[in-house]
């Protein structure tokens, strides 16, 4: 009787770390695709919601390198200076 007793509490004990496994999975799962972002959406935010370098309007930039290799967004009305000061474009 002493063994029988054993050996059901060893498979309780599997099957509960079996479903703690599953949760724990699961759980994980959701979280990575919660990091997922449609790239259509992020265009969108990224190319409006971002301010010039130079003028700090928000618009649509394009994005150049500066001379000393940093990345300036510019927009419409500043590119005239980025072109002025041979940046080139990104």
């Amino acid at each position: 009787m002493g063994d029988i007793s054993w050996f059901f509490t060893g498979v309780v004990f599997v099957l509960i770390l079996l479903l703690v496994l599953a949760v724990v999975l699961i759980f994980n799962r959701r979280r990575r695709a919660a990091n997922i972002v449609a790239i259509g959406s992020y265009k969108r935010r990224t190319a409006t919601g971002q301010k010039c370098s130079l003028c700090k309007r928000k618009d649509k930039l394009q994005f150049y390198t500066m001379n000393n290799g940093q990345v300036a967004g510019v927009c419409k009305e500043c590119r005239a200076t980025a072109k002025k000061n041979n940046w080139e474009r990104v």
